[in-house]
């Protein structure tokens, strides 16, 4: 048995797609548990709607949490009803109609934990494959190969063995939830088998996260970088080491590239995890020191270092000219 974890909130444009994909599964064999996270708009009466056209649905409303919390109460949900493998997929997202089958034959094959697949990057009429290399590791192994970057750092693409989720959950009141948590987990497996093939459709929109200037999901991101760097570190070899100080380079830079565009309020009240990038950048990078981070990555980590009016005007001026340049490419 496999519980499929969809956690839904106000996503009534693109639901019917993902549970489509699921429903549909070559493996019929599935427990579907649709979490309605406190929508406004219809998405919770589209998930009653597959609820009762077919038995394997079970939904569940419950007040806005947030993507964690539901993921986590889907988790629980699937222990609960003794699924020996669980799933969890976005409710913009959509897979291939044999990817359960797929995965669970890759797992049973290697007696693995965890199997995960390559994904699609659904831009609009523009899809680009990220291929994973064909790899099996263990769970010690496994943290440095996310950052490596041969396993993803997402839940999604991935069939787990619902024990890993009766001891690990993921982080409440966080955005990127899945940077700061896959690796972890995936520690709590023996084996994962990682596949070329490419079974999951991972929806591009230009609203996401990632094109997000909101300050609280750049100092999570910040966060996040620095939780990994200081878990991993005295482990990495010196390429990975590399890559976790590049991650929080890049984490720094993003949140003082916009920092002029903040509200005073907003400044005050994340000042000690503004203080904290300072401090911790200095250390990472002292003066003198050669890095070969990039220009942009360079720019943000020089003016995280320096903390002051002077830097904030600055990146005010770099941002103007940016906007300036963007009207012209038009």
């Amino acid at each position: 048995m496999i519980s499929i974890v969809v956690p839904v909130y106000n996503i009534e444009d693109y639901l019917r797609k993902c549970l489509d994909s699921i429903i549909n599964q070559t493996y019929k064999d599935l427990d579907i548990i649709l979490i309605d996270d406190g929508s406004t708009d219809s998405s919770g009466k589209i998930c009653d709607e597959y609820g009762a056209k077919d038995n394997r649905v079970r939904v569940f409303h419950i007040e806005n949490n947030g993507v964690s919390a539901a993921r986590n109460f889907g988790a629980k949900q699937a222990v609960e009803f003794g699924s020996q493998y669980v799933g969890f997929i976005d409710s913009d997202d959509w897979i291939d109609l044999d990817m359960c089958e797929f995965l669970l034959n890759l797992i049973n094959k290697n007696d693995a934990d965890v199997a995960s697949c390559s994904i699609y990057r659904e831009f609009p009429n523009n899809p680009v494959i990220r291929n994973l290399k064909d790899a099996i590791y263990t769970g010690e192994e496994a943290p440095c190969a996310v950052v490596d970057g041969g396993i993803t750092d997402s839940c999604c693409d991935k069939l787990w063995n619902t024990r890993i989720w009766k001891e690990y959950d993921f982080p409440t009141g966080r955005v990127y939830e899945d940077y700061a948590t896959v690796y972890k987990a995936l520690e709590k497996a023996d084996k994962i088998v990682v596949s070329s093939e490419p079974k999951y459709h991972y929806l591009c929109r230009p609203n996401s996260i990632l094109q997000s200037h909101d300050i609280e999901k750049m100092v999570n991101l910040w966060v996040a970088s620095k939780e990994r760097y200081l878990y991993l570190k005295d482990r990495a070899g010196k390429d990975t080491l590399k890559k976790l100080i590049y991650d929080c380079a890049y984490s720094v830079g993003r949140l003082w590239s916009w920092a002029w565009e903040y509200r005073d309020d907003v400044k005050i009240k994340y000042s000690n995890q503004f203080a904290d990038a300072t401090s911790f950048t200095r250390e990472l990078f002292p003066s003198g020191k050669k890095t070969d981070l990039g220009l942009s990555v360079c720019i943000g980590v020089f003016f995280a270092k320096h903390n002051n009016r002077l830097s904030y005007f600055c990146i005010y001026l770099m941002n103007q000219f940016r906007r300036i340049g963007a009207k012209n490419k038009r």
